[in-house]
């Protein structure tokens, strides 16, 4: 649920598109949740994931941007 962040690391960054939520925190995680019926979350699903925040699996994010249906994201 939502409350994954209580004690978590610090949110640097939140973005949305049309309907989801896509957040970076401080360690370069990025996490998302929301309509994904593009994929739009990265996790290799096409599913909503409306109630569940996903950690998506890249690592080591240094900026992202959601656009209507799509999320990008910048590593290194």
């Amino acid at each position: 649920m939502l409350n994954t962040f209580e004690k978590g690391p610090k949110i640097q960054k939140l973005g949305s598109g049309q309907k989801h939520v896509i957040v970076l925190d401080a360690s370069g995680e990025l996490y998302g949740w929301g309509c994904n019926k593009f994929g739009q979350l990265g996790d290799q699903e096409e599913k909503n994931k409306v109630f569940e925040v996903v950690k998506l699996s890249i690592s080591n994010i240094k900026d992202f941007s959601c656009g209507w249906s799509h999320t990008m994201a910048l590593t290194g």
